[in-house]
């Protein structure tokens, strides 16, 4: 009469004429009710839901203030090799404007002495 193993004494006292002392964890008329709840090895993971999450939220701030980090130092090397690429193709032309000066004096010196 009494369910997951309880001991069942009659009992001319009770509705049902017996009574079930019940194993731990469990209750009822006949230890039909489960009682104990989450035991110390069945832990819920909705406790840990907001520590995960907060976690989660963190790393993804992290992350993303890192890639931001990255991307502005990205851009302003890029700028920088731009504005070094724009340096450098002018020294190019004020180099070639005096390689043209210099050819014109060099070929103004030979006309003058022949």
């Amino acid at each position: 009469l009494c369910s997951y193993h309880g001991t069942c004494a009659d009992d001319n006292t009770t509705a049902l004429g017996y009574t079930c002392a019940c194993n731990p964890g469990r209750g009822g008329p006949s230890c039909e009710t489960d009682v104990a709840g989450p035991t110390s090895t069945t832990v819920p993971l909705v406790k840990y839901l907001p520590a995960a999450l907060a976690g989660l939220a963190v790393i993804a701030l992290v992350a993303g203030l890192f890639y931001r980090r990255v991307r502005r130092r990205q851009n302003e090397l890029h700028y920088r090799l731009l504005e070094t690429e724009n340096e450098a193709a002018a020294s190019q032309q004020q180099l070639a404007e005096m390689r043209k000066t210099w050819e014109i004096e060099a070929a103004d010196l030979v006309l003058l002495n022949p």
